[in-house]
């Protein structure tokens, strides 16, 4: 049990790192707001992807607020405020950018994970399903589906999901080390080692190259699984 317990926190920790990357893809610089709106958020993402964040955060609402209307400056922010701890401030843009903007899948994902922060789970599986009516090869939400999924310890819907996301995805480094986590979790550790040695493969983050290779050291120090 206490190894399920590890995995799931290193689940959720891929997870959320999938939110900055569905936020952060500019669209075409606004109209209705003027050519002002389209600057701040240029800048904004601009000031994001180089850690000021508290730049990034007065630039995107100064969009917002020449352009009320566009969803995906509320996005943008809401990223920002995650990344300064402040799910509330982000769950509340993520609210308006949604309402703004129903279908998109991103934005329902995005919703999602700061659900979770929260400890909301009906409310995050409800969106990812969603989000995966209106988009089914949206890689995003079959991963966080599938790590919310493995929170739930409901393994064998989680490898479905992770499996799914390799399908869409199989150059994508993430999904591999979540699937090997269930299928160790299944007790699946031929399949578990297969999946680690390919994340390990894929991953250009040292960070979690370093997690896997000691969850694969673990491994090998433990008695084979059944």
């Amino acid at each position: 049990m206490a190894r399920h317990r590890t995995a799931g926190r290193l689940l959720a920790g891929v997870a959320i790192a999938v939110l900055g990357g569905c936020d952060s893809t500019p669209r075409a610089a606004s109209t209705d707001g003027g050519p002002e709106a389209g600057e701040h958020f240029r800048l904004g993402l601009v000031a994001a992807a180089e850690g000021r964040n508290d730049d990034a955060i007065t630039l995107f609402s100064a969009a917002i607020r020449s352009d009320p209307g566009r969803a995906e400056f509320l996005a943008a922010r809401a990223t920002v405020h995650l990344a300064q701890n402040r799910p509330t401030e982000a769950l509340a843009d993520l609210e308006r950018a949604v309402r703004l903007e129903p279908k998109s899948a991103a934005f329902l994902s995005n919703r999602a994970q700061v659900y979770r922060r929260f400890g909301r789970t009906d409310d995050a599986a409800a969106d990812l399903d969603q989000a995966l009516e209106i988009d089914s090869g949206f890689v995003a939400a079959w991963f966080n589906r599938g790590s919310l999924h493995f929170e739930n310890e409901d393994f064998l819907v989680a490898l479905r999901d992770f499996s799914r996301a390799i399908e869409l995805a199989p150059g994508e480094a993430p999904p591999y080390f979540n699937r090997a986590v269930t299928h160790d979790a299944l007790g699946r550790r031929d399949l578990a080692r297969a999946d680690l040695d390919r994340f390990l493969e894929l991953t250009d983050q040292e960070v979690w190259r370093r997690v896997a290779e000691a969850l694969r050291d673990d491994w090998e120090h433990q008695r084979p699984q059944g």
